[in-house]
């Protein structure tokens, strides 16, 4: 009798290996499928991705780099003495000009999330992340390195949608890339629906998902988007923060 329980356990183990393994390269191969398009492309990462790793949701965001028009910094005061400088006189018989206000562009670093696995996908699509104001996305596009917190409500960087994480569950992020190897965007995962935690082994194949779907964005022309004009400070403030 113990030989026999000993077997079907080890016949079991083997039987779900070899299930996971099938799972796994059927996620792999539906994240690299051949697609007509950079959106198509995004929909079976995430569709990959949640198949997989059920329950879970799953993101993809992409980077842009948007200027905005902000004041300058008010000059230094002058030194004891000091003469500010003059201003260059009209021509003759002309009126001067008054001074345009003084102003500087700024590149402000973002990840639009442009794909997810929820079902509601509208509320999702299209929020906004700035990237250097909060979250912990920055440490994956600055080190173009996988990311995993197992326990992510320890970590106090991590926002889920505008609200600190105080689930239980881990959240894993991979970089996702162009064909020249910049930084394309990120793909995201939680588990916070179900609280469970994320290993390495996780982590490797969530990369793995990424770069099949890397490979197969590299085929396809990328979605076309209008160069966004540059903004007055005043004008970008509505931006939706995650993680």
């Amino acid at each position: 009798l113990v030989w026999l329980a000993q077997y079907l356990r080890d016949r079991n183990q083997k039987n779900a290996g070899e299930r996971g393994g099938r799972m796994q390269q059927a996620a792999l191969d539906l994240s690299g499928r051949e697609a007509e398009s950079e959106k198509e492309c995004n929909g079976n990462l995430v569709s990959a991705t949640r198949t997989l790793f059920w329950p879970c949701a799953a993101y993809v965001a992409k980077r842009r780099v948007r200027k905005v028009e902000v004041p300058k910094p008010p000059a230094e005061p002058l030194a004891e003495g000091e003469e500010a400088p003059e201003a260059p006189a009209a021509p003759e018989g002309e009126e001067a000009e008054p001074a345009a206000p003084a102003v500087e562009i700024l590149e402000v670093e973002e990840l639009v999330y442009i794909a997810t696995s929820h079902q509601d996908k509208t509320s999702i699509e299209g929020w906004v992340l700035q990237v250097r104001e909060k979250g912990v996305s920055s440490r994956v596009i600055d080190s173009k390195q996988p990311l995993l917190l197992a326990d992510a409500k320890t970590d106090p960087e991590l926002h889920f949608f505008t609200k600190p994480v105080t689930s239980a569950g881990s959240f894993a992020c991979v970089p996702l890339f162009t064909a020249d190897g910049s930084i394309y965007g990120t793909l995201t995962l939680d588990t916070f629906l179900d609280g469970r935690a994320l290993q390495g082994e996780d982590l490797e194949t969530l990369r793995l998902l990424g770069a099949a779907a890397d490979a197969a964005r590299c085929l396809v022309a990328a979605d076309e988007v209008e160069e966004a004009p540059v903004e007055k400070a005043e004008g970008a403030t509505n931006v939706e923060e995650s993680a």
